[in-house]
């Protein structure tokens, strides 16, 4: 943006927008940042431009600012009470900021609330915001026209979740003969009840893997290349996905599919509890903000890793260098006490290890 170096606001936004590539850089590196990192693969989710107008993420904000690829005219996304002589460094400043918004504003309203992509929104958008409280907030005061710009884009925002019904979209399957366009239930084979419903193979394939991704224990090795292959046979009781069977919804209509085979050394009383099998995630992930679970983890170990990887990512931890950052002081302060970063913890879900863990059934799918 050198074109524009004789502006009055030039030094300003030009380390503002240098602020946001580094904080991009760190949302990709935090839990759930692979899913905004790159383009959503429309070829997969075969409707998301007939529901966003807008596309956005991470990987594309940051080209286009190295690339000087926004221009100076102003968004008409918000910014229709904004100053129509802002400096043009400046509608360039908000309209990344928008941008940056708008990546988590696509995945409120593309997925149903409370799925595993909206939680996924939720805790990114949640880290975005503590950068943003932390290195921007207090700067924009120095910009009246961006602060305005910016709060009337997020209370658009808010208006349009608050429109849709009960604050999430029903998506239409789309219409067609090949297989990618069977709508898939997840089926609980203890309780026989649907636990959740995908439009298409491509979509609980994306499930799946976002599941093992977030750490989550799964019965099979689950990688790009087998995932679809892996949801064709999970219709079969005993070739579960995170203790479910994965049926074409016009299947389990018909009643083309098999059922779980009762346990003759069960009780019929025990069979019908969804409680009977034992967690093997010892230790859960939790965002007390957002109020969402980020992770479980099997053992304290692999939560301490977490905890180290959180510090280095974390908005604060230049100013916490100072705690002991020691195997036994995260065990003492944050397993067994109270200490949090901006809000997230780690606790027990279980006292104590149990020998032998079964595989727990996933709530998010």
């Amino acid at each position: 943006y050198s074109h524009l170096a004789d502006t009055p606001n030039f030094i300003f936004c030009g380390v503002m927008l240098s602020q946001i590539l580094d904080i991009l850089e760190k949302l990709k590196g935090y839990d759930y940042g692979w899913v905004f990192a790159e383009p959503v693969n429309t070829d997969e989710v075969h409707d998301y431009l007939e529901v966003i107008k807008r596309p956005m993420d991470y990987s594309t904000i940051a080209h286009r600012l190295e690339q000087a690829a926004y221009g100076s005219e102003i968004d008409q996304r918000s910014m229709n009470e904004v100053d129509a002589d802002m400096d043009p460094m400046e509608v360039i400043l908000l309209n990344v900021l928008c941008d940056v918004d708008q990546v988590h504003q696509n995945c409120f309203i593309y997925n149903l609330k409370d799925s595993a992509f909206y939680r996924a929104g939720v805790v990114q958008h949640k880290k975005w915001n503590s950068y943003f409280e932390k290195y921007i907030k207090e700067r924009l005061l120095g910009s009246k026209s961006v602060q305005t710009g910016f709060h009337k884009f997020r209370q658009n925002c808010e208006q349009a979740l608050q429109a849709l019904k009960n604050g999430q979209r029903f998506i239409k399957p789309k219409q067609g003969n090949g297989v990618n366009y069977r709508q898939y239930a997840i089926f609980d084979p203890d309780t026989k009840r649907i636990i959740k419903q995908y439009t298409s193979k491509a979509s609980a394939r994306l499930a799946a893997l976002a599941l093992v991704s977030a750490g989550y224990q799964c019965e099979w090795e689950l990688t790009e290349q087998n995932a679809k292959s892996r949801i064709d046979v999970a219709r079969d009781p005993k070739k579960l996905l995170f203790g479910y069977q994965w049926i074409p919804i016009d299947d389990l209509k018909s009643g083309k599919f098999k059922v779980k085979e009762a346990d003759p050394y069960v009780s019929s009383s025990e069979q019908k509890s969804p409680t009977n099998t034992t967690a093997n995630v010892l230790i859960l992930k939790e965002d007390t903000v957002s109020g969402a679970e980020v992770r479980g983890f099997e053992s304290e170990e692999s939560a301490y890793q977490d905890w180290m990887n959180e510090r280095t990512t974390s908005v604060a931890a230049s100013d916490e260098n100072v705690e002991d950052t020691s195997f036994s002081a995260f065990v003492k302060s944050y397993l067994d006490g109270q200490a949090s970063i901006n809000g997230v913890i780690w606790k027990r879900v279980l006292p104590s290890p149990v020998p032998e863990p079964s595989t727990s059934k996933h709530p998010s799918l």
